[in-house]
């Protein structure tokens, strides 16, 4: 892209940008960025090219036209959760601590099913 005229950018021109680095763009050269800097990228591009054409370097930006990579949905960490057995041992082996109080009452508060508070208490 870097030997393309600016007046002769196209959208496929800036498409190609992208695809490459997904494939190559990283130092190490072991693949590419994660989409969604890929997607920065294009909106920075964007902005420039916007300028561009605001100041009359060129008659559009070509960015407006090129498709960006689609951003990838954030995954679900997973929940990670005490089983009762487990906040069992922890509340009894926090029995002696000065915290044991607001220990046990943020683990009571918590989304934790009351049969486990009754486990404890009982």
């Amino acid at each position: 892209m870097g030997r393309v005229p600016l007046r002769q950018l196209r959208p496929d021109h800036l498409e190609r940008l992208y695809a490459a680095l997904a494939d190559y763009g990283r130092a190490d050269g072991t693949g590419g960025p994660e989409p969604k800097t890929i997607v920065e990228i294009h909106m920075i591009l964007r902005r420039v090219l916007d300028e561009a054409a605001r100041r009359g370097l060129i008659v559009a930006s070509p960015a407006r036209l090129a498709h960006a990579p689609k951003r990838r949905p954030l995954s679900r960490q997973t929940s990670r959760v005490w089983t009762a057995a487990q906040l069992n041992q922890f509340l009894t082996g926090t029995s002696d601590h000065r915290y044991h109080t607001a220990l046990w009452l943020t683990a009571s508060v918590g989304q934790f099913d009351r049969q486990l508070l009754g486990q404890h208490l009982g």
